[in-house]
């Protein structure tokens, strides 16, 4: 059947759908047997492995444009140290050796192992010699398969939030902002969905008056996607998911012995995670009818945004629940960067710490700008530009404190910086503190260190992006990565 078949009218139809059937080109190579040393990223697992780790704003050199490369080059093994060369990053280990093995034996996989721009590629084998991976023509990059939950779990390690997402009967098509870069999604009706990632143009390690790397935890940032929080102290005694924004109306919370498992909403993600939601309570938003409203003897009264965008969500909490809210918020888990996070929890654990985190919230400005000069040798210590440091870091942290709502990961890594400084402990003695359970009945003439840790922890909430972690809907199982 030729072209001189069909109508005229049909013939531009046609040459769209050629075009795009011929668009992806794919060579397979299959392996031997099943390989475990691949790229996953699971609450479970961690990343490859490690839930612990480091992430640079910037790659090590790549000498290709593989996003494997430039992925495995912003995410590094805890015990790593990254630091400046001139213009490039330089690393005292090659990190993620088994992972980096697994992509075939005797093969070259450009970009990985280097540390200079100069450096040979560095030569990947394996004891079997065998891994899926995929060449994709045109450009020759190689691309590996991942499962929508690694995707989701490396985009929320590196504070992503969306640019634009499109889907219909045509595919799906996402573009996601971040703190290692731009991510790509580009799913067409029929062809496997391609994931990649370009690094930043706008920033050079010269001139980064930051620390290269920060660490980060796999658990702690998928339980934040999920809106699960839980005592760090003691896991069993404590966690709590919660729900999703609501439409507009009147709810009571119910507290849900181990309701997670039964609610709607972030618990798939959470089960595709590897987590354990029959082990964790929930918050349960339960409507209320007219009669209800009129007649409700819960003490506490919170107004909150709706699905709509409005501020006409009006949830009814006893002094029991309330409690459990504000240990919540003394168990929110300490980071050095903002979230990517359920935006249900966001709304709530924000309403209920607003009045006195703004009570306090010149106060914790002034102690932040303190800090900058009380602290200088330390901070220069751990990487943070000299000049910096002494003349513009305590005023832009203050700045950001008072500011009250914002979504730099930049003030975030400053802020949280300064109160490590100010607090002197351990990430782990961070993650749980006692200031919201008893504020209201003991309130501070002076903020003590724990403090400021329980106040900068509601910061990043502020400075926090909503994450759609629903949009595993919209993409297959399994997608390359390339």
């Amino acid at each position: 059947m030729s072209t001189n078949d069909f109508p005229a009218h049909v013939l531009p139809a046609l040459a769209i759908l050629a075009a795009a059937a011929v668009t992806l080109h794919l060579t397979t190579h299959r392996s031997k047997k099943e390989v475990t040393n691949d790229i996953k990223a699971t609450l479970k697992d961690g990343f490859c492995g490690h839930n612990n780790i480091l992430i640079s704003r910037l790659p090590l050199p790549q000498s290709n444009a593989s996003s494997c490369a430039t992925l495995l080059g912003l995410f590094h093994e805890q015990d790593t140290q990254v630091t400046v060369h001139g213009d490039s990053l330089i690393s005292s280990k090659k990190s993620w050796e088994a992972v980096v093995a697994s992509f075939g034996h005797s093969r070259v996989l450009p970009g990985l192992g280097q540390f200079s721009k100069n450096a040979h590629p560095y030569k990947l084998s394996s004891a079997d010699g065998s891994y899926d991976f995929y060449t994709i023509r045109g450009n020759g990059t190689h691309a590996v398969e991942i499962n929508r939950a690694t995707l989701i779990t490396i985009l929320i390690l590196s504070n992503a939030r969306t640019i634009y997402e499109y889907s219909d009967s045509s595919g799906y098509r996402g573009a996601f902002g971040s703190w290692t870069g731009q991510w790509y999604i580009n799913w067409r009706a029929g062809q496997p969905a391609v994931v990649t990632l370009k690094p930043h143009d706008s920033h050079s390690p010269a001139t980064d008056v930051y620390p290269p790397t920060f660490p980060a935890r796999v658990d702690r940032c998928v339980q934040m996607m999920a809106g699960v929080v839980v005592d760090a102290a003691t896991p069993g005694s404590f966690s709590v998911a919660f729900p999703g924004r609501l439409a507009p109306g009147h709810y009571r919370l119910k507290h849900q012995k181990n309701g997670f498992g039964l609610s709607h909403g972030s618990r798939h993600i959470y089960n595709m995670n590897g987590g354990k939601v029959f082990e964790i309570d929930f918050l349960f938003p339960q409507p209320m009818e007219y009669f209800e409203v009129k007649e409700a003897k819960e003490k506490y009264l919170l107004t909150l945004p709706s699905t709509k965008g409005e501020r006409d969500v009006s949830l009814h909490v006893s002094e029991e629940d309330y409690l459990t809210l504000c240990k919540a918020l003394d168990d929110l888990p300490w980071a050095n960067l903002s979230w990517s996070m359920h935006r249900g929890m966001r709304d709530l654990l924000l309403e209920v710490a607003a009045d006195h985190m703004n009570t306090y919230r010149d106060e914790l400005a002034q102690r932040l700008r303190d800090a900058a000069r009380t602290h200088h040798p330390q901070l220069v210590n751990s990487g943070w530009n000299s000049d910096f440091a002494k003349h513009q870091m305590g005023e832009m942290a203050a700045s950001a404190v008072l500011a009250g709502r914002g979504n730099s990961g930049d003030a975030v890594r400053i802020v949280t910086a300064l109160a490590e400084q100010i607090h002197g402990g351990t990430t782990q003695e961070r993650d749980t503190t006692s200031f919201w359970e008893n504020i209201g009945k003991n309130p501070r003439s002076r903020l003590e260190p724990d403090d400021i840790v329980a106040l900068v922890k509601v910061f990043v909430l502020e400075w926090s992006q909503e994450f759609n972690y629903q949009m595993y809907h919209q993409l297959p199982i399994t997608l390359l990565f390339g």
